[in-house]
């Protein structure tokens, strides 16, 4: 036996008891509103790695960027991992930030949250 459905809802019916509760449909805060984190500067420590260190430490670590790489770079980036015995996070802290501090670090300070 096939059961049916009971035709006594209309559609507008469903489409009102659906919106009563229309979380998603609130109105969110103007983009121009941000939650803007206190920061307060450090000490710049004169040595490289010193300062990669420091940076590290200023603060919580977030997603920053996504790399996109070739299949050959990843597999060589999974070799170097693991011939370190570090993950792929590791590795690119110890050799991407590490150069762009010898680079650049002595211009950009270092900022902890509050």
């Amino acid at each position: 036996m096939v059961r049916k459905r009971s035709t006594e809802k209309t559609a507008d019916d469903f489409i009102e008891a659906a919106e009563k509760d229309a979380s998603w449909k609130q109105e969110e805060p103007p983009v121009a509103v941000k939650k803007v984190a206190k920061t307060q500067a450090v000490e710049m420590p004169a040595d490289t790695k010193d300062r990669v260190k420091a940076r590290a430490k200023a603060s919580l670590k977030r997603g920053i960027y996504t790399i996109q790489a070739t299949e050959s770079q990843k597999e060589l980036m999974n070799y170097a991992a693991e011939q370190l015995d570090i993950s792929k996070a590791r590795l690119l802290e110890r050799y991407f930030f590490t150069a762009l501090e010898e680079e650049f670090g002595n211009d950009v300070p270092i900022t902890k949250e509050a």
